[in-house]
């Protein structure tokens, strides 16, 4: 009897066992009509926690009130294709996804607000192509996004307020094609960027105020085909792109007033297309560019002096087809850095005085000392190259200031009225060596050993 009794236990134990780890599906669960989101609850009545992946697909989706015991999923959730598919009543009780939130193509879809317990994503978050979206509001619980945050092509969406109390994004940012879209504001707490940035063709879009708290940008900043955009005002605090910057195709933007804090992109200065740009005013701190410095087709472009102060460029230089530019004292001193390096140097089909470095050194704007003067700037050298300890200016000129840069363009060290510095105290690297005299400069490399 008591060997009975034990079976019955240990066959009692299996079950409960058994029961308990089935109730939930195990692995992802792929859900393609509303039968199978019906029957969910019926099958697992006490799945709380998914184990995989969630995706929801299909027009035969209508509502996803038999998924209201889910409190965690530790894959992606995926909305996809629900054309009937209004609100996401049922998810009300998702606190975490661990990894990506996807909500792609549902055409009738009005907001997220049954989201709004949600506080965690391990990875991405796309919200895109859903037509009649209006809100972000749901998402209002989120602190951090772990992944890319993509708001894309959203025609209803007029504002990102439910992001309002998001700090840090892990990976790039894109917010684009969102057509109704005014302003970025559900941004405003954000101060951390992981990669690239790119605000595109958001046609309603007139400011980027709600970036202001940014000051590094660690990939690439592309701003582009926003024809509404007045202003950069909101990059104010930005002093470094790790990437490169562009500018292309803002129709409204008349001048990069708001980067002035910007002293250092690491990749290239690209801004095309920009069709009532007339100056490149906010530039003008800017002081170092890693690769190239592209100027094309902006057709009322007339002044680019605010890239005077740039003492570094790592590639080639193209200033081209602005009609309205005729005037490029600036584009002389660039050039002069491109050819240092041995690269290209294109100036061409803009208007007469800024067609080739011929036409800008012929203006007295552009040389207002002596042509001898310019010669023996363009003659000095440093010597040795590479060193170790201390550092010569080869010139008869008398030289009234040495300033030491890194290619960041962060000053070093400085010295007046000499033709020797020491850098022993530099590590090892290389380094701009900037020498003054008469209010002309002339910019050298050198490689500390």
């Amino acid at each position: 009897m008591k060997h009975y009794s034990l079976l019955s236990f240990l066959l009692l134990l299996i079950f409960i066992t058994f029961n308990c780890t089935a109730q939930c599906p195990s692995g992802s669960v792929t859900i393609n009509s509303q039968e199978e989101i019906d029957q969910f609850i019926i099958n697992y009545p006490n799945c709380t926690q998914l184990n995989g992946s969630l995706a929801i697909n299909g027009s035969y989706v209508t509502n996803l009130g038999n998924l209201s015991n889910l409190e965690s999923i530790s894959g992606s959730l995926t909305i996809l294709y629900c054309s009937e598919l209004i609100d996401l009543n049922g998810l009300d009780n998702l606190s975490t996804i661990g990894g990506d939130l996807t909500i792609d193509i549902n055409n009738k879809l009005t907001d997220l607000d049954e989201l709004s317990n949600l506080t965690t994503i391990g990875g991405d978050v796309h919200i895109l192509s859903n037509d009649a979206l209006g809100s972000l509001d749901g998402l209002s619980n989120l602190t951090a996004i772990n992944g890319n945050l993509k708001i894309n092509s959203n025609e209803n969406l007029n504002n990102l307020n439910g992001l309002n109390n998001i700090s840090s994004i892990a990976n790039q940012v894109q917010i684009s094609y969102n057509s109704n879209l005014t302003s970025l504001d559900g941004l405003s707490n954000l101060t951390s960027l992981g990669g690239r940035v790119e605000i595109t063709s958001n046609y309603l879009l007139d400011n980027l105020d709600a970036l202001s708290n940014l000051t590094v940008i660690t990939g690439e900043l592309r701003i582009s085909g926003n024809d509404n955009l007045n202003n950069l005002n909101g990059l104010h605090n930005i002093s470094s792109i790790a990437n490169t910057l562009e500018i292309l195709g803002n129709d409204n933007l008349t001048n990069l007033n708001g980067l002035e804090g910007l002293v250092t992109i690491g990749g290239g200065l690209d801004i095309r297309y920009n069709n009532f740009l007339t100056t490149l005013d906010g530039l003008s701190n800017l002081v170092s560019v890693g690769s190239f410095i592209l100027l094309q087709e902006n057709t009322v472009l007339t002044d680019i002096e605010d890239l005077s102060n740039i003492i570094n460029l790592g590639w080639f230089l193209d200033v081209s087809n602005n009609a309205s530019l005729p005037t490029c004292c600036a584009a002389k001193g660039l050039a002069e850095l491109a050819n240092t390096l041995g690269n290209t140097v294109t100036i061409q089909n803009n208007a007469k005085g800024c067609n080739s470095i011929q036409e800008i050194e012929s203006d007295p704007n552009c040389n207002p000392t002596s042509t001898t003067l310019l010669e023996s700037l363009n003659d000095i050298t440093v010597s040795p190259n590479p060193l170790t300890h201390w550092l010569f200016l080869n010139t008869h000129l008398a030289i009234e200031t040495v300033e030491i840069f890194d290619l960041q363009g962060r000053l070093l060290a400085s010295q007046k009225n000499t033709n020797q510095i020491t850098v022993s105290d530099l590590p090892m690297g290389v380094y701009l060596i900037k020498v003054g005299v008469k209010g002309q400069s002339r910019s050298l490399k050198f490689v500390k050993e």
